[in-house]
């Protein structure tokens, strides 16, 4: 297997650009399919059960960065040279 940067063609055949289209096409189909969801129950029926609470909050979730397993390096030097 060549190194990185050995061969510049190959380098540029990666797959992250499709893989983040996909990611993103399912996003949004979430999404709208949330809040269509939404409108439906608490516009035209009118009923918001704790249900809808709890998938409009999977929803926003979705949307919040969270990098609990990697924190910022100046979190951990805080941590550890702050103490």
């Amino acid at each position: 297997m060549p190194a990185p940067g050995d061969n510049p063609g190959l380098d540029a055949e990666t797959q992250a650009p499709i893989i983040i289209g996909i990611s993103v096409a399912f996003l949004l189909a979430a999404a709208v399919t949330v809040l269509l969801r939404l409108y439906t129950r608490c516009i035209l029926v009118r009923t918001y059960g704790f249900d809808d609470l709890l998938i409009s909050f999977a929803l926003v979730s979705i949307f919040l960065p969270v990098r609990l397993s990697h924190p910022p390096r100046s979190c951990l030097t805080h941590l550890y040279f702050n103490a």
